[in-house]
């Protein structure tokens, strides 16, 4: 095989085709801080290309570094051009290691990846994900290149860390429509991972149970959240009683069996240091008393009456 060699090359004759390219599943714009790097110091790491025809070439890798020198009218750059006899399998290897030089790949860059190494890879392809991803079998492999189902807003909100792929997965079981909604709703309302999760699970029991899309869902019985243009200042307060009502409403029996218990415990009138804990949803009728002792030696003094009490 022949090493790569760095030649000076028109602009014009690359390929703008991004096949090869991990980023192919976002935003396509030009990052900020990449086209303000470009303009101060040029490209810092020659993009990977091969020829393709007599005067062409088509890039491999660093196909948002040419974009960026599109941008500020450059027509040369300085690219590595590689083998042509190099096989997919080593092209998607050169791929990986070049993004890797930025931090791990993203959830949408290792689904791509997992993608092209299944169809150009074939028996590689395990091996070749085993080194540059977390994917270690063919369920994980599949199960990752799902995110490519999504729609861009979401793809890119995973790309970003806004999303994660479990959240991701979970929206790619819904209708478009729904978990575009939701997609909003969690940039709207800033969720995080776990407030994320908990609205898919709890509300999904919801539209199972009376039928219904999650937009009905919202728009029915928790139309505060959709408005938020002019509640920026109570969106916390938001996201609390959003999450109080459709956990409520998700688990109506186990809802009215604390309200039950706490006003049973009321009735009882505890001192304040005394806490009733019941079984784990109410599973069982035994409760748990927690006293709170102002030192252990104010334990040690009481500890005799409390024996008796309990004997």
């Amino acid at each position: 095989m022949n090493w790569p060699e760095l030649h000076r090359l028109p602009l014009d004759a690359i390929d703008t085709d991004r096949s090869w390219s991990l980023h192919q599943d976002l935003n396509q714009s030009i990052d900020a801080a990449l086209l303000a790097s470009v303009q101060r110091y040029g490209i810092l790491r020659a993009p990977l290309v091969r020829r393709s025809g007599r005067d062409g070439y088509q890039v491999i890798c660093g196909a948002d570094r040419l974009q960026a020198l599109r941008a500020v009218a450059a027509d040369h750059a300085f690219c590595l051009v590689l083998d042509p006899a190099l096989e997919p399998r080593d092209l998607l290897i050169l791929a990986a290691r070049d993004q890797a030089e930025n931090g791990m790949l993203s959830p949408i860059e290792t689904a791509r990846l997992a993608l092209l190494a299944t169809t150009f890879a074939g028996d590689d392809a395990p091996a070749l994900l085993a080194a540059h991803t977390t994917i270690k079998n063919s369920g994980q492999r599949r199960r990752i290149v799902r995110l490519l189902d999504l729609e861009p807003p979401l793809r890119q909100s995973i790309h970003a860390g806004t999303m994660s792929t479990k959240t991701g997965l979970l929206l790619a079981e819904l209708s478009t429509d729904d978990r575009l909604f939701l997609g909003r709703l969690f940039a709207g309302l800033a969720l995080n991972d776990n407030k994320q999760l908990r609205i898919i699970e709890y509300g999904r029991i919801i539209t199972v149970r009376e039928h219904c899309s999650f937009q009905d869902l919202f728009r029915a019985r928790y139309h505060y959240c959709l408005d938020l243009d002019h509640r920026r200042d109570n969106i916390p307060q938001l996201t609390n009683r959003l999450l109080d009502e459709i956990y409520r409403h998700s688990h109506p029996l186990i809802t009215e069996a604390r309200q039950q218990f706490a006003e049973r415990v009321k009735s009882l009138h505890l001192p304040s240091q005394c806490t009733v804990i019941p079984s784990t949803s109410f599973e069982y009728d035994r409760v748990t008393l927690s006293i709170e002792f102002d030192s252990l030696d104010d334990l040690a003094t009481r500890l005799s009456a409390l024996k008796d009490l309990l004997a």
